[in-house]
């Protein structure tokens, strides 16, 4: 029954004996001999017949309902586990899925071209860049997650209008890591161990912050 849910048996058999075939072809020649004279109309037997499986049908489906026997297929809300084919006709998917391929996606080509950018602009060992975005990816991520844990927890102490989404947090990380873009751009001096590390904790956030935000 868990392997095969569809095979269960109709809600009319539940609770009832299930009769063999010959009791039932026995059944219907004993109403063959008990015909009586007068019938009554097709259409009084007929409304008959429909109120009563309308009625037991539904006392049959509260009853299954309350006894787990059957459960009504719905689709999932927000917060509650997706298939793959029931989230790529989500908004909410594609919304996080360009958020996190813009902000982590040009944090990873920065990464791997930071010797060429950093030799584009006269630095002397690119292996200091690479270091220095390391250090603060890795503040980044935990501060990410820190921050982001306090902020949206503030309802507990402090009043509901007060709490911070981390979808906010996400905000602020990609508007200041095009701000280091334009730095990079600009090559101005001494401009660009700064936006490194700025750059590396911006990344770093988007990491923490993402996985939390699609559970």
């Amino acid at each position: 029954m868990t392997l095969y849910p569809s095979n269960r048996s109709k809600l009319g058999t539940l609770g009832r004996p299930v009769g063999s075939s010959d009791q039932l072809i026995q059944a219907e020649g004993d109403m063959d001999k008990s015909e009586p004279l007068l019938t009554p109309s097709t259409s009084t037997t007929n409304i008959g017949s429909f109120h009563e499986s309308d009625s037991v049908s539904e006392v049959d489906m509260l009853l299954a309902e309350g006894e787990g026997a059957v459960k009504k297929k719905r689709r999932p809300k927000r917060g509650e586990d997706f298939t793959f084919r029931e989230a790529i006709v989500k908004a909410d998917f594609w919304l996080l899925f360009f958020v996190y391929f813009a902000g982590v996606g040009s944090g990873v080509t920065v990464l791997n071209n930071l010797a060429q950018i950093g030799i584009a602009q006269g630095a002397e060992d690119t292996t200091v860049l690479l270091s220095l975005f390391s250090l603060f990816n890795f503040v980044g991520r935990l501060g990410g997650g820190v921050v982001s844990e306090h902020f949206v927890r503030r309802d507990t102490h402090y009043s509901l209008s007060k709490t911070i989404p981390r979808t906010i947090w996400m905000t602020f990380t990609q508007i200041i890591m095009i701000i280091t873009y334009l730095f990079f751009a600009s090559a101005l001096d001494g401009i660009l161990y700064v936006a490194t590390a700025v750059l590396g904790i911006c990344y770093g956030f988007q990491f923490s912050i993402m996985v939390p935000t699609a559970s």
